[in-house]
């Protein structure tokens, strides 16, 4: 067995960032903050979670106009990458594809279409919200590196600029679901065993997930 874990930061990556939301008119303002607050806070305790939950659609949230294409400063594609950043995890089909030959404990994955707004049509890509449900505690702060402590949350941490390595993680870890979260660890990052990676990677869908190898210590 190789002794590497790999961590997943794409949900830092504001390039995968579109300004992909829940179908206007869905809730008023406050209600949808209320409605999101509460899925990052189950999603991040790794819960499995039913598919009322979460939406069946996803729409651009900035009315781009035809001649102005672009949400957040950025022109958007006309293909939408294998990652798209949201309140959870947004994967293509062929990622997916991949994970569903693996492990994954009590993990859901719900259909979601992609809608533009500006244009009222919906990519013709097949994409799927990742509802990690397995969580184990994995993360060895005291021997990592590239971690910050939540101000408000003693105990919470999230990834800052990391290497090759310098996460340290549990050898039990290993043991379980190939894919899963750190309660601990904040902001959307999540881990895979290293034979989920070499399937991801041996499919070319490894480099959009971002992953960083750790190091498992006894």
């Amino acid at each position: 067995m190789n002794d590497h874990v790999w961590v997943s930061k794409a949900s830092s990556d504001t390039q995968n960032e579109l300004g992909f939301g829940w179908p206007d008119g869905k809730f008023d303002l406050d209600d949808e903050v209320k409605v999101i607050n509460a899925l990052i806070s189950d999603a991040q305790k790794g819960l499995p979670l039913p598919a009322g939950r979460f939406p069946a659609l996803l729409e651009t949230r900035v009315d781009m106009g035809r001649e102005k294409e672009e949400a957040h400063g950025r022109k958007l594609p006309k293909r939408l990458p294998h990652y798209v950043r949201w309140t959870c995890p947004v994967i293509s089909k062929d990622v997916a594809e991949v994970l569903q030959r693996y492990d994954l404990g009590s993990t859901n994955l719900y259909p979601v279409e992609m809608f533009r707004r500006d244009r009222e049509t919906t990519y013709d890509q097949e994409f799927l919200i990742l509802n990690l449900g397995a969580s184990k505690p994995t993360v060895v702060v005291d021997q990592s590196e590239g971690l910050k402590e939540h101000p408000f949350r003693p105990g919470f941490y999230k990834l800052r600029t990391i290497n090759e390595d310098s996460i340290s993680v549990t050898r039990t870890s290993m043991e379980g679901p190939d894919a899963w979260i750190d309660p601990a660890l904040l902001g959307g990052a999540f881990f895979v065993s290293d034979q989920l990676h070499q399937a991801l990677a041996d499919a070319g869908l490894a480099d959009p997930l971002r992953f960083v190898r750790c190091r498992v210590i006894d």
